[in-house]
């Protein structure tokens, strides 16, 4: 079983498992499966400086990691799909 894993974003909190998080090759993967630091918050979550208004759509499509998934994730608009794009693969410095 994968370890649970909580992420502060942007002061939303989200939990999910490390193997959701390392799914895909990009941002979590490398911070997480590397010796990059990790900035965590007061409660020790994952701190990710980002505006969570989307965060949760993106999780979703990492859960659900299917090309099923993929084009349902799509109907929730083009411009959350670029989102997770940038995330997933833009490495540490990806940007949502």
């Amino acid at each position: 079983m994968s370890s649970s894993i909580q992420l502060d974003v942007g002061g939303t909190i989200f939990k999910t498992s490390k193997s959701t998080l390392t799914r895909f090759d990009g941002f979590f993967k490398t911070m997480l499966e590397t010796n990059v630091p990790i900035e965590q918050n007061q409660s020790g979550h994952i701190f990710i400086d980002r505006d969570p208004t989307h965060f949760q759509v993106i999780l979703n499509f990492m859960r659900e990691s299917s090309r099923r998934g993929s084009s349902r994730f799509r109907r929730h608009g083009e411009e959350n799909f670029k989102r997770s794009k940038l995330l997933l693969v833009g490495g540490t410095h990806g940007t949502m």
